[in-house]
């Protein structure tokens, strides 16, 4: 994906979600260019990956002189649920004004042991609560499509990948 914003003023949203399993392999890369003043990006990437899966995200923003009062968010953020999954993360902002306001961050991380034990504690069983992680990561994203028939269809896609209708948002 690549993105130029050469209007003063314009604004772009780049959400993402991908969810890679067995020996599968994603590749996301994402160019923004802020070309103008008060140009405004953001990003939301998320990742949940297992088996053997690979992926990467490359993320830049750019820009020139002109982009004074610019603002550029970028965030990634990727559940790693078996010990042979892999995902390398490389977010990149080249800062070429003073008046910007600019942050990225990258976490690569497991299920939470305390939010599994406060699942299992209040009777859920464990992959039931994985899959309860796992989807309430991956809605972050979902919640973020302004159509609602296809917020709808993707919630109901995270629903039948993660395995349990009894949490449904949408019902």
């Amino acid at each position: 994906m690549h993105v130029v914003l050469n209007g003063e003023g314009s604004e772009c949203s780049l959400n993402g979600l991908y969810l890679v399993d067995g020996k599968q392999h994603v590749d996301n890369h994402t160019e923004i260019e802020h070309c103008m003043p008060r140009a405004k990006s953001q990003e939301l990437y998320k990742g949940i990956l297992s088996g053997s899966a690979r992926g990467s995200i490359q993320r830049e923003d750019s820009g020139s002189q002109r982009r004074a009062k610019s603002d550029a968010r970028q965030t990634n953020k990727n559940l790693v649920l078996s010990e042979n999954a892999v995902i390398n993360t490389k977010p990149q902002l080249e800062i070429h004004a003073d008046d910007v306001k600019c942050s990225h961050g990258s976490t690569v991380g497991q299920l939470d042991r305390d939010a599994l034990f406060y699942l299992r504690s209040r009777g859920i069983d464990s992959a039931e609560a994985q899959s309860l992680l796992c989807y309430a990561f991956a809605s972050e994203v979902v919640s973020r499509v302004k159509i609602a028939t296809m917020r709808a269809q993707l919630d109901d896609y995270l629903l039948m990948k993660f395995g349990s209708n009894r949490y449904a948002s949408h019902q």
